[in-house]
């Protein structure tokens, strides 16, 4: 139980869990799990990049990509058929994600949804004879891998994975979406730096699930993953809120943390085998 062993821990304060130290605890986890070959093959891609020392930080190059976009900043337009890119939409009572409605076709442009964002960034790193696609789908594919297994990013398109959702928080006076709780509040005041959480989250990955989680190499598999998990689990258990309303209160955060626990690791797991296949390693 590697992360819930913090010191000092505060369940009114915040931190980050799939923001950006989230993606980066993925993405160190995965570095270190790659066989040596995909390792060397990476560091010589993340030695071209000019932002970007290291893969982990890489991984949160994606949101701001994103960003760019939206503000209108033109070198980033390129990218602008990915700003959908981070997540799938499946309603509400479904049996699975549906594949077939998963990217949109847009004034002639597809748009890929997170689930064929991840395989054409795989092959495009597996094929490009560009260094800079390639580097830039390794960024994208860091990055999308850990988006598809934070649950909500294949919630309800209703309330737009849990983004209409407001829940109260403990000490705060201000509510917050439920996705954002699961972006960047079920981890509260880590008293270790996210290097420490990545290898202490690595060294409790037990061969079974390495193994079996290592095959299962289909991101519709981690979709459904993470749809079941938002119909069983993400929308219980709230406190209730002075004004009545939902709380994250102590008893959700101890309920779900066993859940952001696996799914940092199976993503980190995942995201290795994914990049060995597309490296050659």
């Amino acid at each position: 139980m590697t992360w819930l062993v913090l010191l000092g821990l505060n369940l009114s304060a915040p931190a980050l869990l799939w923001g950006g130290d989230g993606h980066r605890i993925i993405c160190e986890m995965a570095f270190q799990e790659l066989n040596e070959s995909a390792r060397t093959k990476l560091r010589s891609l993340i030695a071209t990049d000019t932002e970007h020392t290291r893969f982990s930080d890489s991984c949160v190059w994606a949101d701001d990509v994103r960003s760019q976009v939206e503000r209108g900043v033109p070198a980033f337009q390129r990218f602008a058929r990915y700003n959908d890119s981070h997540f799938v939409n499946t309603p509400r009572g479904s049996k699975a994600t549906d594949p077939a409605q998963c990217s949109k076709l847009v004034a002639g442009v597809v748009h890929p949804c997170v689930i064929d964002a991840i395989r054409e960034m795989a092959d495009s790193l597996k094929r490009s004879t560009s260094p800079q696609r390639r580097l830039e789908s390794l960024k994208f594919l860091g990055h999308f891998v850990g988006d598809l297994h934070q649950p909500l990013h294949a919630g309800y398109p209703d309330d737009r994975g849990g983004n209409d959702i407001r829940v109260g928080i403990p000490g705060s006076p201000t509510e917050r979406r439920l996705h954002s709780v699961w972006d960047s509040y079920l981890i509260q005041r880590l008293e270790k730096p996210w290097q420490t959480l990545a290898q202490e989250l690595l060294r409790d990955v037990n061969p079974i699930d390495r193994t079996l989680w290592g095959s299962q190499l289909d991101p519709l598999i981690w979709a459904n993953e993470s749809y079941q998990l938002v119909e069983d689990d993400l929308y219980e258990d709230f406190g209730v809120a002075p004004n009545g309303g939902k709380l994250v209160d102590d008893r959700y955060v101890l309920l779900n943390r066993l859940t952001v626990e696996r799914r940092l690791k199976q993503a980190a797991i995942r995201l290795a085998r994914v990049l060995e296949q597309a490296l050659g390693g």
